[in-house]
């Protein structure tokens, strides 16, 4: 069984990617479409991104308790969030492949 912060990770991360993917400007420059997100799009990657954040906290609450769960929680979404951002400034191709996997 693989640790539990490799799986809070990854859903934090994945949970970002889908949230910064829902705003137009970094949806353009990940895509590289010139094309408008169209709000059914954009209510799906929230929803989404909600979704997979929201799982990560209970998967952290449930595994060590409300206090350092929410801890941790809080700890990984900081370095996801900053790693997401790094993605986005250097590098929004590879945000790509970590979320549409071509």
């Amino acid at each position: 069984m693989l640790n539990p912060v490799l799986y809070l990770f990854g859903l934090t991360l994945i949970g970002f990617c889908l949230l910064s993917l829902s705003l137009p400007r970094h949806y353009q420059q990940v895509t590289h479409r010139q094309c408008q997100l169209t709000n059914k799009a954009k209510l799906i990657y929230r929803w989404l991104g909600y979704s997979a954040m929201g799982l990560a906290i209970v998967i952290a609450v449930w595994h060590w308790g409300g206090t350092l769960g929410l801890v941790y929680w809080c700890g990984l979404a900081t370095l996801a969030c900053w790693l997401i951002s790094l993605v986005l400034s250097y590098r929004p191709h590879l945000l790509r492949l970590l979320v549409f996997g071509l």
